[in-house]
């Protein structure tokens, strides 16, 4: 039934797989069994985990989940075939949630050719019956990261390799789980018979997509396995089943080698596809149950897998590329650029006034140097009819090779769904002055432009993300400014003009009244770059949305130099985690778009991807080399008479960007960052008016996991006794009773009036202290979250460099520090179970304090100066905090002294570790005296 489903017998006829290697990383695997030891096959296998590392066979007689996954991703036995039963097998035995192992499973792969990797593991699940556990989130560990990302970028030669990992079973959000939220994989889920989502399979985005496997019934309140799929199986006793096969197979681990195999049935067919375009093909080939034109849902992803589509589509896209170019036309460039800073109040009630959205225009326009045309359109130019036209002669004008760039500005909303195709019941809008401008009409418009034009839709509004619409509203009492149009606002005016659109929708060829016609499919390149995902708000600014403005920065600081999908990955870094950016795929998608340089394409420049520096950037002391800070006058420019790092006699005036207190210093000369903080210095010009230089350093002298373990043994003081020998009353509180800190009994002396009335309560929980919390960030739905936990009030404050500067630790990385600090602050109450029955009660020093937590870091082992201070003065200035308390410590930076001296000025306490004096084992590198601040 499941064959059938994807049609697999019919893409057969084509491929089953042959010449490409998916690599199953599990327990091991039956390598005896027929299903793997066919002649002229390739099986190769490593076991990390024992000496003789060769043979990845099982080894215990719990270990079986290697061979079921690896029997359906490439199974040749005619009882139990896998989706591919000609590919090649690699397989990595190894265990341990979060083991450096996982790392090395994945660098191994890709050091034996393998093109697709499939992960059917991952962090525990929930129950099903459980919704309570639904939203503890699983951190990627960073070697992990690191090894899938290295695998992305160098695997298969270059070209990427696949990567999937199963969403996992515990019907709970996909975003969850570090591992299959992962960018660099894709998580897949799972349908039963009547192709609709197991009773287990998680959802939500980054759900890539689902592949067909078991499901189950509840009976007498139970959970039953109702059918699954069948497999090879450990030989003799010790696997499943006393037989040789399983037949009840499942759970989205069985989706995940399904998904592998659908995989290599399109690389046989064409091994020279990038894994963008690979990935690409997929999302095409994807089929949703309604059979609408539905992008991705929040159920399926982009969908079911239909392997005889993908196979047909890897066959026409590989055609395709051996057409012969006429290079003899020359391709021309179009843009369209709509703003809207005010609408028309007699139809909204409001002008729903905003501030850069103009600028924003002005900025993209002001890129498109060379096009052939460019039109903006701002306020009332831009109309349901003007914008409309606006698309239609783009749509007249554009040829197959031409590029197209759309942006838009301005506010985005939810109103009701008159199509009846979005599983809310809601549809996405753009706010234009007179009126909605449904994703229905956007999707009728795209559609109309020929195969081949690359489209360009740049968006800066809320609800600009994917489809998987979530109805949001802005956040109470925010001091920021939204693109954002509430949507019971904007239900209410489209209920008032219902007639209206539900005329303009029976236009449209996919209407219920023109049922009969084909849906409309979108056949030229679209990739769409949006400012936030569906569930977050875009910001506006004074000047630009906050997106654009990003943008701009980028563009300063990379010279133009950079691609479509590496400019949504910076932007990413740089960007608060509430407001994270999105680069989509739509379309025949022929082309990798987003391997294109961004800023050249927008000059109208032939088509490129971005140069690539030979020159390796060394990280030396772990500074970060590229940035300088200096301070003096306000200016936006300085000027330094340089002399070329090639030829030292030859001389000349650089006129270099600040941006927020920085300049790019990578091409200024000097061997370390010191030597170009100095160079700068000597050479600046007169006016310049810089009375300060320093590098941008990221300090790593806290502690370290090794030094942790290696340090003394001397015990306590004698006036602090040592809790253990004394067989505390309460181990897991020792540090706050009266013998040590007093912190319980001074907590429960302060609020003895508050508990009187109900303890800590929805009218109370805003009069106490604001403790802002500085470190590596939280897990935010762990039962230890302080239970005056301020999300709104969080953010993040994060450098890029952090994930470079990792490995140069050793991998030394502390999961888990900032939760750990923030739960000694102000941790919630707690059940006997949850402890082992060891105590029952508030963990936390000030349970009821408002905490914030501010992330300026993946790595309780990295400081950066200059993310402190923005954090400090984040938290004094915008958050108005009464503490602030930072268990990471480093060295001294100007930026450092200045954000301290602002917050005393302001009365706000800053308490900070002092550092760790270690006596044996790494003593040697670590610091003897207080660190800072």
């Amino acid at each position: 039934w499941a064959a059938q489903m994807i049609d697999l017998h019919e893409a057969w006829e084509y491929t089953k797989g042959k010449g490409v290697k998916i690599c199953i990383i599990d327990d091991g695997i039956e390598l005896s069994h027929t299903a793997f030891s066919s002649r002229g096959r390739y099986v190769h296998s490593r076991d990390i985990l024992s000496k003789k590392k060769e043979n990845a066979s099982h080894k215990f007689s719990m270990e079986m989940h290697g061979t079921a996954c690896a029997s359906i991703a490439c199974s040749a036995d005619s009882r139990a075939p896998g989706v591919a039963p000609e590919a090649d097998l690699l397989v990595v035995r190894t265990k341990g949630l979060g083991s450096v192992l996982e790392a090395e499973a994945i660098l191994w792969a890709v050091d034996q050719g393998a093109d697709i990797i499939s992960c059917s593991w991952g962090p525990q699940d929930g129950r099903l019956d459980t919704p309570d556990d639904d939203d503890i989130e699983h951190p990627l560990p960073d070697h992990t990261r690191l090894a899938i990302e290295y695998a992305r970028k160098e695997g298969r030669d270059g070209k990427g390799c696949l990567i999937f990992f199963a969403a996992g079973n515990g019907k709970e959000p996909v975003a969850n789980d570090g591992y299959a939220a992962h960018p660099g994989v894709m998580a897949i889920g799972s349908v039963n018979k009547e192709r609709k989502p197991t009773i287990y399979s998680d959802r939500g985005y980054p759900l890539f997509c689902c592949f067909p496997s078991s499901d189950f019934i509840l009976r007498e309140g139970e959970f039953v396995q109702a059918y699954g799929l069948v497999t090879a199986d450990r030989l003799g006793i010790e696997g499943y089943s006393e037989t040789d096969y399983f037949s009840r197979f499942g759970g989205t681990s069985a989706s995940c080698p399904g998904m592998a195999g659908a995989a290599a049935l399109m690389l046989s067919i064409d091994p020279d596809l990038t894994a963008s375009e690979a990935r690409n093909l997929l999302i095409n080939s994807c089929i949703h149950p309604a059979g609408n034109n539905i992008t991705i849902d929040e159920d399926y992803g982009h969908g079911i897998i239909n392997c005889h589509r993908l196979v047909q589509q890897t066959i026409q896209l590989k055609n395709k590329k051996k057409k012969v170019v006429n290079n003899n036309r020359s391709f021309n460039n179009w843009s369209l650029h709509i703003a809207l800073n005010e609408v028309d109040e007699g139809y909204y009630g409001s002008t729903l006034a905003l501030a850069g959205c103009h600028n924003d225009a002005d900025y993209y326009h002001s890129l498109c140097i060379s096009f052939d045309s460019k039109r903006v359109l701002k306020d009332e130019e831009a109309t349901r009819a003007g914008v409309t036209r606006g698309i239609e002669y783009l749509v007249q004008k554009a040829k197959p090779g031409d590029q197209v760039i759309i942006t838009y500005a301005g506010h985005g909303s939810l109103v009701e769904d008159i199509s009846g195709d979005e599983a809310d019941d809601m549809d996405e809008t753009l706010v234009l002055y007179d009126g909605f401008l449904i994703d229905d009409e956007i999707n009728n418009l795209l559609a109309k432009f020929d195969e081949g034009v690359d489209i360009i839709w740049i968006s800066d509004s809320c609800h600009s993300g994917s489809n998987t619409r979530s109805v949001i509203e802005p956040i109470k009492n925010a001091k920021e400014s939204y693109r954002y149009f509430p949507a019971a606002e904007a239900q209410k005016i489209f209920a008032r003009h219902r007639e209206f659109y539900k005329s303009e929708f029976e236009k449209l060829p996919q209407s219920k009244k023109n049922r009969g016609a084909q849906e409309l499919e979108i056949k030229a390149n679209l990739l769409t770059l949006a400012a936030v995902m569906d569930s977050q708000l875009a910001a506006d600014g004074d000047q630009n949305g906050l997106f654009t403005q990003t943008l701009k920065d980028l563009n300063n600081t990379t010279d133009g130099n950079i691609s479509y999908a590496e400019i949504i990955n910076r932007a990413q870094d740089s960007l608060p985690f509430n407001r994270q950016p999105v680069l989509t795929r739509r379309g025949r998608m022929e082309k990798d778009l987003e391997g294109r340089n961004f800023f050249e394409a927008l000059k109208g420049s032939k088509p490129q991807k971005p140069e690539q520096n030979d020159q390796i950037k060394e990280v030396r002391g772990l500074i970060h080399e590229s940035g300088i800070v200096i301070k003096g006058q306000n200016t936006s420019h300085i000027t330094m008479e340089d002399s070329s790092s090639d030829n030292r006699s030859i001389s000349n005036k650089r006129s270099m960007i600040i941006s927020q207190n920085t300049i790019d210093g990578t091409d200024i000369y000097g061997d370390t960052p010191w030597d170009k903080a100095y160079h700068l210095a000597e050479h600046l010009q007169a006016d310049s008016k810089i009375d300060f230089v320093e590098p941008d350093m990221i300090s790593a002298v806290n502690a370290h996991q090794e030094k942790e373990e290696s340090r003394s043994s001397e015990g306590y003081i004698d006036t602090y006794p040592d809790p253990v020998s004394r067989k505390n009353k309460q181990p897991i509180i020792w540090h706050l009773d009266d013998d040590h800190s007093q912190l319980k009994s001074a907590f429960e002396q302060a609020t003895a009036e508050v508990e009187k009335t109900g303890g800590l309560t929805d009218q109370n929980r805003d009069t106490f202290p604001l403790i802002v919390h500085i470190d590596t960030g939280i897990l935010g739905h762990h039962p230890t979250t302080p239970p005056n936990y301020r999300e709104d009030m969080s953010e993040e404050f994060r450098d890029p460099i952090d994930k470079d500067l990792i490995f140069n630790l050793g991998g030394a990385e502390t999961q888990g520090h900032g939760h750990a600090t923030i739960t000694l602050l102000a941790g919630n109450k707690l059940k006997r179970h949850q402890t082992k029955s060891d105590y029952k009660g508030y963990l936390g020093a000030f349970p009821y304090a408002r905490v914030a937590t501010l992330r300026i870091s993946d790595s309780v082992v990295l400081l950066s100066g200059k993310l402190f201070a923005k954090a400090v003065y984040y938290a004094v200035d915008k958050l108005k905090a009464d503490v602030i308390t930072m268990s990471m410590a480093g060295a001294p930076s100007l930026a450092m002294k200045d954000a301290v001296n602002h917050a005393y000025d302001n009365g706000v306490l800053i308490v900070s570790a002092a550092g760790n004096n270690w006596t044996s084992g790494l003593a040697g590198k670590a610091p003897k005296s207080l660190l800072y601040p």
